[in-house]
C-alpha cells in the first residue's frame, strides 16, 4: 500500500490459534491481514457502522411493528359477540336466520360452534318440517312471544370467575315477555381463527335449561 493511495483503514489482524492444545505449535498458528480500501479514517468507518446497527435496529423493530399492526387489523374485522348476537337476531327476524330450515347450513355455522351447529341442523333435517326437539322460539324461550322492553346487554368478557376463560365470554339479553321479565344468556366460545360462536344458549325462566342440553337428552332418548 502507497501514501498515493490515499488513507486507508488499518490492516485488521486476526490470529486463529487451535483451542485447547496442550503445547501450542506455531506452525498452527494463521495470521490472516485484511486491508480495506475504503479511503476513509477509522473514526469514520466506526460512525458508519454505528450508523448501519443504527438502520438494522430500525428495519427489525418497523418489521415487528408491522405484524403487529397487521394481526390487529384481522382480529378488527371479527365482530365481537354482542354484534354476533344481533346479527343472530335480525337475521332470525328477516326470516333468514338458522333456526327451523333445512336449506342453509351455512348461516347455522356462521354463528354457532361446530358441535353445537350440528345438533341444531341435525334436529331440524330430522324433524322434517315437524316439531322437533326444539319446540320453542330459541331466541326468546317461548312458544309465543309477545316481546317488549328488548336490549341486548354488551360483551362479558372471559378471564375470571364471572365469565370463563380468556377465549370464552357471555352476551344477556332482557326483554318481557307477555309482560314478564325474561333473559337469555348466550354462551361464546373463541375459535382458532379468533372468531367468537356461540357454544351454547342458557334460559334461566326455564329452570336455567341448557338448549345444548335438550338436543343432546333428544337424541338419547332416541
Amino acid at each position: 500500500m502507497t501514501s498515493e493511495q490515499g488513507r486507508y483503514l488499518p490492516a485488521l489482524d486476526l490470529q486463529l490459534r487451535a483451542d485447547g492444545a496442550r503445547n501450542f505449535r506455531p506452525w498452527r498458528q494463521v495470521a490472516i491481514r485484511v486491508s480495506f480500501p475504503l479511503g476513509i479514517t477509522r473514526d469514520k468507518w466506526e460512525r458508519l457502522s454505528q450508523s448501519m446497527k443504527n438502520k438494522t435496529f430500525l428495519m427489525a423493530t418497523l418489521a415487528v411493528t408491522i405484524s403487529v399492526l397487521v394481526g390487529a387489523k384481522a382480529q378488527a374485522g371479527t365482530p365481537d359477540p354482542d354484534e354476533v348476537v344481533k346479527g343472530l337476531y335480525a337475521e332470525q327476524k328477516a326470516g333468514t336466520g338458522p333456526f327451523f330450515q333445512t336449506k342453509r347450513r351455512a348461516v347455522v355455522d356462521k354463528y354457532f360452534e361446530k358441535d353445537f351447529a350440528n345438533l341444531i341442523w341435525n334436529d331440524a333435517v330430522k324433524a322434517d318440517g315437524e316439531v322437533g326437539a326444539l319446540d320453542f322460539d330459541p331466541l326468546f324461550g317461548s312458544q309465543d312471544p309477545e316481546i317488549s322492553d328488548f336490549e341486548i346487554m354488551s360483551t362479558g368478557w372471559g378471564g375470571d370467575e364471572k365469565f370463563g376463560a380468556d377465549d370464552k365470554a357471555v352476551v344477556q339479553v332482557t326483554f318481557k315477555d307477555g309482560g314478564k321479565k325474561k333473559m337469555i344468556s348466550f354462551q361464546f366460545q373463541q375459535g382458532k381463527n379468533k372468531q367468537w360462536k356461540i357454544s351454547d344458549i342458557r334460559y334461566p325462566n326455564l329452570d336455567n335449561l341448557l338448549l345444548k342440553e335438550l338436543f343432546l337428552r333428544a337424541r338419547a332418548g332416541n
